[in-house]
């Protein structure tokens, strides 16, 4: 099954399912990168290979269906899944539009996303370097306080530098959305975390 394929084909319909991936497995019988849809009917699109560990996936991506929240579960020992809640409302917000940016928007968009870029530099947040998105030229500080966001609203901080970081994680944190990604070293990354952490 081409899963990016029945992903937009399920998004037209304006259904809501859960994209259930394997991000981590001790177990042999269960590979690292499997994925299967759950769709709102508790009915399961795809195989990870244990049909018992699918069940108690499929149980869980309902729970997580019904409450619109995505997040990382151990569902059994060693077994790590990132469950994905994904509609035709979903948008994403990339702060940064750097390298990164360009593959992450194209792919969103690829799987349903409604993609919107921010970055600060007029070359880089630009139409041309983002087609079929929507780009936003200012400081990140002073759009994100009325960027608009809920809990179908996805949002990945890859700036330039760590001090951005900081400005928009300190506004998007106040916000409800679906999910948050940080991308940077692990000393970037906890040097940003380190900052953030209350005193």
């Amino acid at each position: 099954m081409n899963i990016i394929a029945r992903l937009n084909q399920l998004m037209e319909k304006g259904e809501t399912v859960c994209l259930a991936t394997v991000i981590a497995s001790k177990n042999p019988g269960i590979a690292v990168g499997g994925k299967v849809i759950v769709l709102g009917d508790g009915s399961i699109e795809g195989k990870l290979g244990i049909a018992q560990t699918e069940l108690r996936l499929r149980d869980l991506a309902i729970g997580i269906l019904k409450e619109k929240k995505s997040r990382a579960i151990e569902i059994e020992d060693g077994v790590h899944v990132f469950f994905d809640v994904l509609s035709s409302e979903s948008r994403l917000l990339i702060c940064g539009a750097g390298h990164i940016a360009l593959p992450l928007a194209r792919f969103c968009r690829e799987v349903g996303f409604k993609v919107s870029v921010l970055d600060d530099r007029a070359d880089f947040a630009n139409p041309a370097r983002f087609p079929d998105c929507n780009t936003i030229t200012e400081e990140f500080g002073i759009a994100l306080p009325d960027f608009p966001m809920n809990s179908s609203t996805y949002v990945v901080v890859i700036t330039r530098g760590h001090e951005h970081d900081v400005d928009c994680l300190l506004e998007i944190l106040k916000k409800e959305t679906a999910y948050i990604g940080l991308i940077g070293s692990r000393r970037r990354v906890s040097f940003v975390l380190e900052i953030l952490e209350p005193k």
